[in-house]
């Protein structure tokens, strides 16, 4: 049971038996919702709701992300409380996710659902049954695992829609496997292995296989998605990039067209890369809420020309455009001419008279490889030298490589030198 307490927001004030009876947004006055179903509910709040609504008015539909920290907080959760009214352009919906509810042991199940409850179904038809008959703009809106929410079930609404997510997810498999195993224990436990740790990525296939539903959504946007516009705001040195962010800019067919900023053909939909703060940090709500308002003021406009706006402002005051990651594949001899693999007595080094340490988040992997064999090998690093003969003295013949990654994780080429 996942104990609700509605007491925080005034009552719990209607039950609907189905998404069919779900009434459109302008009947229903602020306050919580539950949609019932067989194996679980679905709640969502309303809140800043005017009836009849005003002129320009724009939705926001939140959905939250991790909640580790929720500590002794009971549910239903729902993010967006403190942005909507500092936003002040329109209703928030804000849904809360039935399986972290119910399990105090999962913190994290980005409304993937479970093998009982089909969650991106009856939370994408409720959004439908509130807003499909309503002329505003609808923008769905999340952070990390809420990220990954709002994208999966912007995909299966009906009407056009335009998503806002920051550092999000891309495929469920790939984040901790921590909190991935225990999302698949407490949704899919007949379809998990029995030991400890087993291999999320497997049975991330299982499951995905046995309900039909998408956990990885490179491949549901590589096929075509009716979502009218997308902004993608990407921490600049967030270990998402490689992961979960590179496979969302491919799927949509992004371009890179200025240092941080990638855009479709249409400038509809955008990868924003900057300066958030240090790895997987979220924007302030401040800032947030500055964002969200520009985006809301500019109807008409291109969304890349109003990114490119707010990237020449002050928004995000501190720049290092050196910093932000490049997609290098186009400077691939460009970067090979200046980059010059030297071996010393301790330790192997990239020598280069124009790139510095973590420009552009290039990284580098050094292999110490003796007749074929591999030897010893450093991890991906951004520091461009590496001590490789702490454990391993080299031999006459010995080679050394280096393979030179770009921030986006493309292998660019490999550097190797023989130890002479």
């Amino acid at each position: 049971m996942n104990n609700a307490d509605y007491s925080r927001f005034g009552g719990l004030i209607k039950i609907f038996d189905s998404t069919n009876n779900v009434p459109p947004l302008r009947e229903l006055r602020d306050g919580v919702y539950k949609v019932a179903a067989s194996h679980g509910d679905i709640h969502f709040l309303i809140q800043g709701n005017l009836v009849p609504p005003i002129q320009n008015e724009i939705i926001t539909v939140m959905f939250h992300g991790d909640l580790s920290k929720r500590n002794s907080m009971s549910p239903p959760f729902f993010a967006g409380r403190g942005v909507q009214p500092a936003v002040a352009s329109g209703p928030l919906i804000s849904f809360s996710d039935p399986i972290v509810e119910s399990d105090s042991q999962c913190s994290l199940s980005w409304y993937a659902g479970s093998s009982q409850l089909d969650v991106p179904q009856l939370v994408s038809k409720t959004i439908d049954a509130l807003t499909d008959s309503d002329d505003r703009d609808v923008w769905m809106m999340g952070g990390s695992g809420g990220g990954f929410a709002a994208l999966n079930i912007a995909h299966a609404i009906k009407r056009p829609i335009s998503v806002l997510v920051w550092n999000p997810q891309s495929a469920i498999d790939k984040y901790n496997p921590k909190h991935v195993r225990n999302y698949f224990n407490s949704a899919y436990p007949e379809l998990v292995p029995s030991e400890e740790e087993y291999d999320v990525s497997g049975a991330s296939r299982k499951i995905a296989d046995a309900t039909g539903r998408s956990l990885d959504l490179s491949s549901v946007l590589s096929n075509g998605s009716s979502i009218e516009r997308i902004l993608v705001l990407q921490n600049y040195n967030d270990w998402h990039i490689i992961p979960h962010t590179t496979p969302l800019v491919e799927a949509l067919d992004m371009k890179q067209c200025s240092p941080g900023i990638f855009s479709d053909g249409s400038g509809s939909r955008i990868a924003w890369f900057t300066e958030l703060g240090e790895g997987h940090a979220a924007p302030e709500t401040t800032v947030l809420v500055k964002l969200i308002r520009a985006i809301y003021n500019s109807p008409g406009e291109r969304l890349l020309n109003t990114v490119a706006l707010l990237d020449s402002g002050e928004l995000f005051p501190v720049k290092s455009y050196k910093s932000r990651p490049l997609d290098c594949r186009k400077f691939i001899d460009f970067i090979s001419e200046n980059l010059e693999l030297k071996l010393f007595k301790n330790s192997a080094a990239i020598s280069s008279d124009l790139f510095v340490v973590g420009q552009h988040r290039i990284t580098y992997r050094f292999s110490l490889v003796r007749a074929g064999e591999l030897l010893t090998q450093s991890d991906w690093i951004a520091r461009m030298d590496w001590p490789m003969y702490r454990e391993n003295t080299p031999q006459n013949g010995d080679i050394v490589t280096t393979e030179v990654r770009d921030g986006f994780g493309h292998i660019l080429f490999t550097l190797e030198v023989r130890f002479e």
